[in-house]
């Protein structure tokens, strides 16, 4: 089930985790699948890193400890620079084509695009630079009910924030 994680949809993939995650004695699968790059450590959510560290098997524990090691939070250089985008003229055609080509895949907005990942309607009312923050981190903060998802989509979307300067119409 691994191998075919790369190349599957997000419902798939969180399937794929599902059952990797099951029964502890796939555990060692899953982070043999991280070494080769198959499946990228920021894709666990907090529940499935904590049952890779929490690991009776001590070397399985320190292979995921190292793993989770690569993981970086957004650094505040980083955030700021899309945080002082957010002050430049905005675009609202231009928010409105990034979302439809980088978002909508997998997120709603006032009934445009797919219910994969969490519907953006009510996003508006949010702060920009939390906007920014997990846009650029999609599994940085797990909420409740939510199963985080590290997709590509995310980086696609933090550059076009960047290109765009768009951030709330995207939202």
């Amino acid at each position: 089930l691994l191998d075919a994680y790369p190349a599957a949809t997000p419902p798939v993939r969180r399937a794929i985790l599902g059952a990797a995650f099951a029964r502890r004695d796939h555990l060692p699968a899953v982070v043999a699948a991280m070494e080769q790059r198959k499946l990228s450590a920021a894709a666990l959510n907090a529940v499935q890193r904590t049952a890779l560290l929490d690991q009776k098997n001590a070397g399985l524990a320190k292979r995921a400890r190292a793993l989770f090691a690569t993981l970086k939070p957004v650094d505040d250089a980083t955030l700021q620079r899309f945080v002082t985008a957010l002050k430049a003229k905005r675009n609202p055609a231009a928010g409105q084509v990034t979302f439809s080509q980088h978002c909508a895949t997998c997120h709603r907005a006032h009934g445009v695009g797919f219910a994969v990942g969490p519907d953006l309607t009510s996003e508006f009312r949010r702060a920009e630079e939390t906007l920014v923050r997990d846009i650029l981190a999609p599994s940085a903060v797990i909420v409740a009910g939510q199963q985080p998802d590290a997709d590509p989509a995310g980086r696609r979307a933090a550059r076009c924030v960047a290109k765009g300067r768009a951030i709330a119409q995207v939202t």
